[in-house]
């Protein structure tokens, strides 16, 4: 997959803002003993939440952190605004490809991007 294009430092303060509660992109937290959903509020904490959980873990409390990719597009493009990303993630979910092989790949991809952003936006970048 070719690398995302550079964004613009506009594009990139937008694209990395917290959108709020009421913009919230709703995740699952997949856990033995509860099931509690959250909400995720920006691209940042998306990767955060799709750091995978270790195989074989004994700790009842380590779980997987579920969200829907289709609805990671849809609201990249519609809540974000970064239509590339969103193209991407669905790209992604046309492979077919099945949950645990899917999120790893769509975390490195929200995680590329967040740290385009993370370049602009450097004070010394806008100097």
């Amino acid at each position: 997959m070719e690398p995302l294009s550079a964004p613009s430092r506009e594009d990139a303060a937008l694209w990395m803002r917290d959108v709020g509660i009421f913009h919230a992109l709703e995740a699952a937290e997949l856990l033995s003993t509860a099931n509690p959903k959250r909400g995720l509020t920006s691209l940042l904490e998306v990767a955060e939440f799709l750091t995978p959980f270790e195989v074989g873990a004994t700790d009842p409390d380590v779980g997987v952190h579920f969200i829907d990719p289709k609805r990671l597009a849809d609201w990249t493009r519609e809540t974000i605004g970064d239509r590339e990303l969103a193209d991407r993630i669905d790209e992604l979910v046309a492979t077919g490809a099945a949950y645990a092989f899917l999120a790893p790949q769509v975390q490195r991809l929200v995680l590329a991007r967040v740290s385009q952003y993370w370049e602009l936006l450097r004070p010394e970048a806008g100097a």
